[in-house]
């Protein structure tokens, strides 16, 4: 099962321009949208379930899962009168561990799997036109971003 990605890498600079009468200076994103590079990359099984993604979004997920856990383990003993000691209750508790568990892992792994593909794209643009910032924009996506990029330029053309 492998994932191919087709997408645009499009350089994103921080130009200063003065605004205002006093000429304050103010950041403004510039995108070269005249540098844009197609990118195609295939991705395997392995080169996703090495990347580290993987160990970074365990940490968040678990914290949810536990503040989840409490939550509800609180609504259910204050609100619904849950009495956890009896044999009802215990089996309420393995029903809440397991669905939570079972949540858990799905939003692990689909959190890992986005953040992986996204950081291999990211990791061949640096390595095929250098460091820097980059915008990485589907290609099914492009010409909507183009559209959206290109729109603030004409008005200024119309403008003068």
């Amino acid at each position: 099962m492998e994932k191919i990605c087709e997408f645009k890498s499009v350089r994103l600079k921080m130009k200063e321009i003065p605004m205002g009468e006093k000429g304050a200076m103010i950041l403004r994103k510039d995108y070269d949208i005249a540098g844009a590079m197609d990118h195609r990359l295939v991705l395997g099984p392995r080169m996703i379930l090495s990347h580290r993604a993987w160990i970074a979004n365990l940490v968040p997920v678990v914290m949810a899962a536990a503040l989840f856990f409490a939550l509800l383990y609180g609504l259910m003993t204050a609100v619904m009168g849950v009495d956890f000691s009896s044999a009802g209750g215990r089996a309420a508790v393995i029903a809440l561990i397991a669905s939570l568990s079972v949540l858990s892992l799905a939003s692990w792994a689909i959190l890992s799997f986005m953040g992986a593909v996204k950081g291999l794209k990211r990791a061949h643009v640096v390595e095929m036109r250098g460091s820097g910032n980059w915008i990485l924009v589907d290609s099914a996506e492009w010409d909507r971003f183009h559209r959206i990029m290109t729109a603030p330029k004409e008005d200024e053309e119309k403008a003068e």
